[in-house]
């Protein structure tokens, strides 16, 4: 479906349609970062810590 079609079909006029779907974006944007992410980030935490140690640091200093 296009754009034309969306307005067609949800009746809106374009500068309608454009602010409706920046507020849909920044809300997409708000569930991700601020829902979904934190639930993952331990998982991310506990699989970085079992990658990388201590050891390959001290080894390879910078």
């Amino acid at each position: 479906m296009n754009e034309q079609e969306i307005l067609e079909c949800l009746s809106l006029e374009r500068t309608s349609f454009y602010m409706k779907k920046k507020e849909a974006i920044k809300l997409f944007g708000i569930a991700l970062w601020g829902y979904a992410l934190p639930k993952y980030k331990t998982i991310f935490i506990e699989n970085s810590e079992n990658v990388f140690d201590n050891t390959f640091c001290e080894a390879n200093p910078v």
